[in-house]
């Protein structure tokens, strides 16, 4: 029993292949015929799938809150703090901030077990947040709960070098300035 175990078990591992990034091993997904899956192809290159927050105009976005969509009952949301391409960002030491209260806070909210991810864009002019199974006006609601509890915060959360790969790169006054605004935008 033991071997036919092990067999079935190899079976399966050839079913997708291992990809070594640093000290973690992720597994890549492969088509049942053990080939990867094939990627669109437009004049001979191959072409990626776009991701549903670069399908957005960016120039008619304006700050606010949004749903980008749902996928598996996991919801999108954009948190979005400034117009994108405005000349307006987010400081990296308060979007680093806001980072890490939010996702403190939130994580200690009522639907803690329904976050599902919380991070700063690379852009630099607002978040996302994706929750499991929260509609988006129970999700607005929740999220100015939220930042309300981060305007009381008198430190930045998880910001010593124990706890944070930049704990140099902080501002608490600066996150809560950024915050208070986005209230402003939301009411």
């Amino acid at each position: 029993k033991a071997r036919s175990e092990k067999d079935g078990k190899r079976k399966a591992r050839s079913k997708k292949s291992r990809r070594e990034v640093g000290s973690r091993s992720y597994v890549c997904a492969q088509s049942d015929n053990g080939k990867k899956a094939e990627r669109k192809q437009i004049g001979g290159k191959e072409v990626m799938d776009n991701i549903k927050s670069f399908e957005l105009d960016h120039d008619a976005l304006k700050p606010g809150f949004y749903c980008l969509g749902e996928a598996n009952g996991v919801l999108t949301y954009d948190m979005r703090f400034k117009k994108p391409n405005g000349g307006d960002y987010i400081s990296y030491a308060a979007l680093h901030s806001i980072e890490h209260l939010f996702a403190v806070v939130i994580r200690n909210s009522a639907i803690k077990d329904k976050v599902v991810y919380f991070g700063p864009m690379g852009c630099r002019t607002g978040c996302y947040l994706l929750l499991f199974g929260i509609e988006e006006d129970k999700a607005r609601s929740i999220v100015k709960d939220c930042l309300k509890e981060c305007l009381k915060a008198d430190k930045v959360y998880g910001a010593t070098k124990k706890e944070c790969g930049n704990y140099l790169e902080h501002d608490l006054e600066g996150a809560k300035r950024e915050i208070a605004a986005y209230l402003e935008i939301l009411k």
